[in-house]
Protein backbone atom coordinates (compact mmCIF):
# COMPACT_ATOMS: atom_id res chain seq x y z
CA UNK A 1 0.00 0.00 0.00
CA UNK A 2 1.46 3.34 -1.07
CA UNK A 3 1.62 6.43 1.12
CA UNK A 4 -1.02 8.10 -1.07
CA UNK A 5 -3.38 5.16 -0.63
CA UNK A 6 -2.83 5.27 3.15
CA UNK A 7 -3.80 8.95 3.17
CA UNK A 8 -7.00 8.06 1.31
CA UNK A 9 -7.79 5.38 3.91
CA UNK A 10 -7.10 7.92 6.70
CA UNK A 11 -9.66 10.22 5.07
CA UNK A 12 -12.30 7.61 4.15
CA UNK A 13 -12.52 5.63 7.40
CA UNK A 14 -12.94 8.48 9.93
CA UNK A 15 -15.32 10.33 7.59
CA UNK A 16 -17.38 7.14 7.21
CA UNK A 17 -17.44 6.65 10.97
CA UNK A 18 -18.56 10.26 11.56
CA UNK A 19 -21.17 9.89 8.82
CA UNK A 20 -22.54 6.70 10.42
CA UNK A 21 -22.70 8.31 13.86
CA UNK A 22 -24.33 11.42 12.47
CA UNK A 23 -26.89 9.33 10.56
CA UNK A 24 -27.84 7.24 13.61
CA UNK A 25 -28.16 10.35 15.79
CA UNK A 26 -30.32 12.04 13.16
CA UNK A 27 -32.57 8.97 12.93
CA UNK A 28 -33.17 9.00 16.69
CA UNK A 29 -33.87 12.72 16.64
CA UNK A 30 -30.61 14.24 17.81
CA UNK A 31 -29.35 16.89 15.43
CA UNK A 32 -26.48 19.29 15.60
CA UNK A 33 -27.86 21.99 13.32
CA UNK A 34 -26.56 24.70 15.63
CA UNK A 35 -23.05 23.36 15.16
CA UNK A 36 -23.18 23.61 11.38
CA UNK A 37 -21.18 26.46 9.97
CA UNK A 38 -23.74 27.38 7.36
CA UNK A 39 -22.84 30.20 5.02
CA UNK A 40 -26.00 31.93 3.91
CA UNK A 41 -27.39 35.41 3.47
CA UNK A 42 -29.46 37.24 6.04
CA UNK A 43 -32.55 37.16 3.87
CA UNK A 44 -36.17 37.12 4.87
CA UNK A 45 -36.99 34.78 7.72
CA UNK A 46 -38.89 31.71 6.66
CA UNK A 47 -37.23 31.41 3.27
CA UNK A 48 -35.20 28.33 2.58
CA UNK A 49 -31.56 28.79 1.71
CA UNK A 50 -29.13 26.50 -0.05
CA UNK A 51 -26.85 25.09 2.69
CA UNK A 52 -23.62 24.04 0.96
CA UNK A 53 -20.90 24.57 3.55
CA UNK A 54 -22.04 22.58 6.58
CA UNK A 55 -20.31 20.06 8.80
CA UNK A 56 -22.61 17.37 7.41
CA UNK A 57 -21.61 18.20 3.85
CA UNK A 58 -17.91 18.34 4.75
CA UNK A 59 -18.15 14.82 6.21
CA UNK A 60 -20.00 13.62 3.10
CA UNK A 61 -17.41 15.23 0.82
CA UNK A 62 -14.48 13.65 2.69
CA UNK A 63 -16.17 10.25 2.80
CA UNK A 64 -16.88 10.24 -0.94
CA UNK A 65 -13.45 11.71 -1.75
CA UNK A 66 -11.70 8.99 0.25
CA UNK A 67 -13.66 6.01 -1.06
CA UNK A 68 -13.54 7.21 -4.66
CA UNK A 69 -9.80 7.71 -4.35
CA UNK A 70 -9.33 4.22 -2.95
CA UNK A 71 -11.42 2.77 -5.82
CA UNK A 72 -9.45 4.76 -8.41
CA UNK A 73 -6.11 3.53 -7.05
CA UNK A 74 -7.08 -0.10 -6.41
CA UNK A 75 -9.46 -0.85 -9.26
CA UNK A 76 -8.25 1.41 -12.04
CA UNK A 77 -4.59 1.85 -11.03
CA UNK A 78 -5.00 5.57 -11.71
CA UNK A 79 -2.24 8.07 -11.06
CA UNK A 80 -2.38 10.65 -8.30
CA UNK A 81 -3.53 13.63 -10.44
CA UNK A 82 -6.41 11.68 -12.03
CA UNK A 83 -7.37 10.13 -8.69
CA UNK A 84 -7.44 13.55 -7.01
CA UNK A 85 -9.50 15.08 -9.82
CA UNK A 86 -12.08 12.29 -9.97
CA UNK A 87 -12.28 12.03 -6.16
CA UNK A 88 -12.75 15.78 -5.82
CA UNK A 89 -15.53 15.81 -8.44
CA UNK A 90 -17.26 12.80 -6.87
CA UNK A 91 -17.10 14.37 -3.40
CA UNK A 92 -18.34 17.69 -4.72
CA UNK A 93 -21.18 16.04 -6.65
CA UNK A 94 -22.42 14.11 -3.62
CA UNK A 95 -22.05 17.16 -1.38
CA UNK A 96 -24.14 19.26 -3.78
CA UNK A 97 -26.73 16.49 -4.14
CA UNK A 98 -27.17 16.26 -0.37
CA UNK A 99 -27.31 20.06 -0.04
CA UNK A 100 -29.95 20.15 -2.77
CA UNK A 101 -31.91 17.42 -1.01
CA UNK A 102 -31.89 19.29 2.30
CA UNK A 103 -32.80 22.52 0.49
CA UNK A 104 -35.84 20.76 -1.01
CA UNK A 105 -36.80 19.35 2.37
CA UNK A 106 -36.52 22.78 4.01
CA UNK A 107 -38.92 24.25 1.45
CA UNK A 108 -41.56 21.71 2.50
CA UNK A 109 -41.92 23.22 5.97
CA UNK A 110 -44.82 25.36 7.05
CA UNK A 111 -45.27 27.66 10.03
CA UNK A 112 -48.66 26.06 10.71
CA UNK A 113 -50.24 29.47 11.14
CA UNK A 114 -53.74 29.75 9.71
CA UNK A 115 -54.36 33.19 8.28
CA UNK A 116 -57.88 34.44 8.92
CA UNK A 117 -59.12 36.44 5.94
CA UNK A 118 -62.40 37.65 4.46
CA UNK A 119 -63.22 34.14 3.27
CA UNK A 120 -64.65 33.38 6.74
CA UNK A 121 -67.41 36.00 6.36
CA UNK A 122 -70.67 34.11 6.10
CA UNK A 123 -69.24 31.03 7.82
CA UNK A 124 -71.08 29.32 10.64
CA UNK A 125 -69.37 29.20 14.01
CA UNK A 126 -70.08 28.11 17.57
CA UNK A 127 -69.85 30.40 20.60
CA UNK A 128 -67.05 29.20 22.85
CA UNK A 129 -67.19 31.95 25.49
CA UNK A 130 -70.38 33.97 26.01
CA UNK A 131 -70.59 37.06 23.78
CA UNK A 132 -72.11 40.08 25.60
CA UNK A 133 -75.00 41.94 23.94
CA UNK A 134 -74.76 45.15 21.88
CA UNK A 135 -70.95 45.20 21.53
CA UNK A 136 -70.56 45.69 25.30
CA UNK A 137 -67.68 43.20 25.40
CA UNK A 138 -65.99 40.35 23.60
CA UNK A 139 -66.49 36.61 23.71
CA UNK A 140 -64.98 33.84 21.64
CA UNK A 141 -66.17 31.65 18.82
CA UNK A 142 -64.73 28.54 17.25
CA UNK A 143 -64.79 28.34 13.49
CA UNK A 144 -63.32 26.04 10.85
CA UNK A 145 -60.76 28.04 8.85
CA UNK A 146 -59.19 26.19 5.92
CA UNK A 147 -59.86 22.86 7.62
CA UNK A 148 -58.46 23.90 11.02
CA UNK A 149 -60.57 24.82 14.04
CA UNK A 150 -59.64 28.29 15.26
CA UNK A 151 -60.71 30.41 18.24
CA UNK A 152 -61.46 34.04 17.39
CA UNK A 153 -62.53 37.02 19.52
CA UNK A 154 -66.08 38.07 18.65
CA UNK A 155 -68.69 40.76 19.32
CA UNK A 156 -72.37 41.02 18.45
CA UNK A 157 -74.83 43.85 17.89
CA UNK A 158 -77.73 41.66 19.04
CA UNK A 159 -78.63 40.06 22.36
CA UNK A 160 -76.27 37.99 24.55
CA UNK A 161 -75.06 34.84 22.82
CA UNK A 162 -74.55 32.02 25.32
CA UNK A 163 -71.87 29.33 25.03
CA UNK A 164 -72.86 26.70 22.47
CA UNK A 165 -74.98 29.06 20.31
CA UNK A 166 -74.62 28.80 16.55
CA UNK A 167 -73.73 32.08 14.88
CA UNK A 168 -72.87 33.47 11.47
CA UNK A 169 -69.77 35.64 10.93
CA UNK A 170 -70.82 38.99 9.47
CA UNK A 171 -67.61 41.05 9.56
CA UNK A 172 -63.85 40.66 9.95
CA UNK A 173 -62.33 43.58 11.82
CA UNK A 174 -58.82 44.99 11.38
CA UNK A 175 -57.69 43.62 14.76
CA UNK A 176 -58.54 40.05 13.67
CA UNK A 177 -61.74 39.81 15.71
CA UNK A 178 -65.15 39.28 14.09
CA UNK A 179 -68.74 40.44 14.40
CA UNK A 180 -71.35 37.71 14.53
CA UNK A 181 -75.13 37.35 14.38
CA UNK A 182 -77.26 34.61 15.88
CA UNK A 183 -78.52 31.96 13.46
Amino acid sequence: MTGFEQVLWYIALPASLFFAIQSVLTLIGITFDHADTDIHHDGDAGHAYFPIFTIRNLIIFLMMFGWTGIAMVRQFHAGIPLTLAVSFLAGLALMLLVALMFFGISKMTSSGTVVVDNSIIGSEAKVYLKIPAHKSGQGKITVLVKGIQKEIQATTEGPDLPTGSLVKITELKNDGSVSVAQL
